[in-house]
């Protein structure tokens, strides 16, 4: 067999999710995928003088004459996805990632190309964000001053199965791309520790950055969970910087999208409950009047009615709920596959008591996003109602180590203490409501649940000091028992298990002193 050593500019690229996306429907991505390849990908490596080596089934490995053709190729097809992906649902784009590096190769005679040169840009293709393109920095020196580019230096990265750090550049601005993650793995001795970080691709500021360390012997089975630790705290960096830049450089006009994502973030960062909730729901009523099916303003205004009825505050339950499923109800209709979409109509079927109902939409938004941390919340809640805690427990612990930081964090944490409780593990719920409520002090339940826990055990003392907290910061709380009772009596079919839990919680309320009348 004939061998010709050569440097050669290598691309490779692949589809983000491809497995997911296939697995939701399998026919329509192959054919979109196909599409794309006939339409874009294909006559854009053309001319660009590219040479399809071998395609990967969703992914390509390609070679140029140059870097700077292979750059003005990527260029040219991640711009094009940014316009084919617009109104297109997140769970459903195709996005490519891209990597390229030139470097000695190996063409053997059918034309397959090996070597390190091969494996480096395989291995930049899998570090790059979705949408976006990593070159190494051999390549860089080669566009460097030959072509216009907004470049993020990633810094020296280590790539699997590469002997040594690649200095990893990113390209950013050109392609629509706000921000861009870097990451890298550091081994010492048994451990290894991965590095991950945010970065403004138009500043170069660093966003966000967090590490995670991990036996070495266990990288493999943690990957997943890193992998959706990052995508959850993306999610919610990315909302928050998003709505901060937008709030430091306001539009004159600003879009319903950009409307959304503030209200998004106020509502998020309120926790749901005081002035700062209300001045976000407004942002989403605002959104919906420019555009009234902006799927991100249903899906958080209907928190605004649904959240009274969830924390047995609304005057008119049923009218809460009627209204909250309309909202939600449409955004699905626009977006059947949108993961929060499933998540926010499961806890509708929670307050309407439909708990089998509520389990299964929460399921479907794991399938469609793994990282859902509320999800996994939800599914703690609404196995606690029909009061199976030892699930329960588990789920809400996997909300809490996949997102270990969240702004719902305390709501994980209270929801624990609830499950203990239900338990009559009683000591247990004390810890974690005292941990919810360093965390929040502004959620009402868990000061009561506290004092209740507190009588319960016998510590008076300590139940009687707690419940002049709660009396003294929510004045407009349920001062007696009698409003106990009549929140209680709003609940919509509850379970046994859970009026059982609000009975010894108004036991523990009535021991700790709160009065009768």
């Amino acid at each position: 067999m004939t061998e010709t050593r050569k440097l050669a500019a290598i691309l490779a690229a692949d589809v983000v999710g491809f497995s997911r996306l296939a697995g939701v429907d399998e026919d329509r991505t192959l054919a979109r995928l196909r599409a794309l390849r006939s339409d874009l990908i294909d006559p854009t490596i053309a001319v660009h003088n590219g040479r399809v080596v071998k395609r990967t089934g969703d992914g390509a490995l390609v070679e140029f004459r140059s870097v700077v053709d292979a750059v003005r190729c990527a260029v040219e097809i991640q711009t094009a996805m940014v316009e084919r992906n617009a109104g297109v649902p997140p769970e459903r784009r195709i996005e490519f990632r891209i990597g390229i590096h030139i470097g000695d190769v190996v063409e053997e005679s059918d034309g397959d190309l090996m070597g390190e040169g091969v494996n480096i840009a395989a291995r930049l293709e899998g570090i790059a964000r979705p949408g976006a393109i990593c070159m190494s920095e051999q390549a860089y020196w080669q566009v460097k001053g030959r072509l216009d580019l907004a470049i993020t230096d990633l810094g020296p990265t280590h790539l699997k199965n590469i002997a040594e750090p690649v200095r990893v550049k990113a390209i950013g601005k050109d392609l629509g791309v706000r921000y861009v993650l870097e990451g890298s793995v550091q081994p010492g001795g048994n451990q290894v520790r991965v590095n991950a970080q945010l970065i403004d691709a138009d500043s170069g500021a660093h966003v966000w950055a967090e590490q995670f360390d991990t036996p070495r012997a266990d990288l493999l089975q943690t990957q997943d969970e890193i992998v959706m630790h990052l995508a959850r705290a993306l999610e919610i960096q990315l909302t928050e910087a998003e709505a901060a830049r937008l709030k430091r450089t306001p539009s004159a006009n600003p879009d319903a999208e950009d409307l959304a994502l503030q209200c998004t973030a106020a509502v998020r960062k309120s926790g749901a409950n005081g002035n700062e909730t209300e001045a976000g729901f407004k942002l989403c009523e605002q959104a919906l009047a420019l555009d009234p099916n902006n799927h991100g303003a249903l899906l958080i205004l209907s928190l605004k009615f649904a959240l009274p009825v969830l924390s047995n505050r609304s005057a008119d339950p049923n009218a809460d709920l009627k209204r909250a499923d309309e909202l939600v109800s449409r955004a699905l209709a626009l977006h059947p596959d949108s993961p929060y979409g499933h998540v926010f109509k499961a806890a509708i079927f929670m307050a309407q008591s439909r708990l089998d109902d509520a389990i299964a939409e929460y399921q479907r938004a794991l399938v469609l996003e793994p990282a859902a941390a509320e999800a996994y919340d939800g599914l703690g809640v609404t196995y606690a109602r029909i009061g199976d805690y030892e699930k329960s427990l588990e789920f809400l612990d996997k909300a809490i180590r996949l997102s270990p930081h969240d702004p719902l964090l305390y709501d994980w944490y209270a929801d624990k203490a609830d499950a203990y409780f239900g338990v009559k593990d009683y000591d247990q719920a004390i810890e974690w409501d005292r941990r919810a409520i360093a965390t929040n002090p502004n959620k009402q339940s868990e000061h009561a649940v506290l004092v209740a826990a507190l009588a319960l055990t016998g510590r008076e003392a300590e139940a009687r000091e707690a419940l002049q907290r709660y009396l003294a910061l929510f004045p407009d709380g349920a001062r007696t028992i009698a409003a106990l009772k009549a929140r209680k009596a709003q609940l919509i079919n509850p379970d046994p298990h859970y009026l059982d839990l609000w009975d010894r919680t108004i036991e523990g309320m009535r021991k700790a002193g709160l009065p009768e009348e």
